[in-house]
Formats: C-alpha cells, structure tokens, sequence
C-alpha cells in the first residue's frame, strides 16, 4: 500500500493531460500507470513472501 499513491498521482496527471487536449501524453499515461500498477503488485508479493520467510518469534511473558 505504500506505492499506491503514485497510481492517483498518474491519474491526476492524465486526467490534466486529457482535459487541455494532451492525448498523446494521456495515453502514455494510462500505460504508465498500468506498469507502476504491476511492478507494485510484484513489489508487494515480494514484500509478502520475505514476511512469511520469516520464522515467527514468541515473545516470553
């Protein structure tokens, strides 16, 4: 979740692209935010799986 903010960021910007007649930059964008939306779902199951590679540690009471 902590790169998911960049996706609103590339929608901002195409939406601007859009409205002031930038089509050729939208359309770059719509593909932009398609690839930052996979590298950071890859990001992501990386991120999971080294947490569940982890052995769980008990804390003593």
């Amino acid at each position: 979740m902590k790169y998911n903010w960049i996706l609103d960021v590339l929608a901002d910007l195409k939406t601007f692209s859009t409205v002031n007649g930038l089509h050729g930059l939208a359309k770059e964008l719509d593909d932009t935010r398609l690839l930052a939306a996979i590298e950071i779902a890859s990001l992501q199951e990386e991120e999971e799986a080294a947490n569940n590679a982890q052995p769980t540690q008990r804390r003593l009471q």
